[in-house]
């Protein structure tokens, strides 16, 4: 099975961690809210979906599941970066310039992934604004 980084534990990163490592992956989710992580590292779900405490605890029994907040622990070894970092109920900042908001999370991550000795498959599963986008792929 594959090593797998999750970065972000809202409803998206949380389930589609706890799910890989339920199907047999070694899965390590990241936030950088260190209370939820403290939480979650106590085996607790942040959020409500249904089934998915049964699914952590099975996941986090076997050892398949772990949770952090540092990104020298969570991507160095992982194959697969999964990015499920939160969308801003608000697009536009101050400015007036789209994506500002949006963008400062993925090209921290980006930064944090870029830096790695290995390449990595790496899956966005956050909305972006577009205009972010081609600023990325610069980085």
């Amino acid at each position: 099975m594959s090593s797998i980084a999750v970065i972000g534990t809202g409803y998206v990163g949380l389930t589609t961690a706890a799910c890989l490592a339920d199907l047999g992956h070694q899965v390590i989710a990241l936030d950088i809210d260190q209370t939820k992580i403290a939480t979650l590292k106590k085996g607790k779900p942040t959020i409500y979906e249904p089934g998915l405490d049964e699914v952590m605890s099975r996941a986090i029994k076997s050892s398949r599941l772990r949770f952090t907040s540092d990104y020298g622990e969570a991507i160095p070894e992982a194959e697969y970066v999964f990015v499920a970092v939160g969308t801003p109920a608000q697009v536009v900042d101050q400015l007036g310039e789209w994506g500002e908001m949006m963008g400062t999370n993925h090209f921290n991550i980006l930064g944090a992934i870029g830096n790695m000795p290995h390449w990595k498959v790496v899956k966005n599963l956050s909305f972006l604004a577009e205009e972010v986008i081609p600023r990325m792929r610069t980085r």
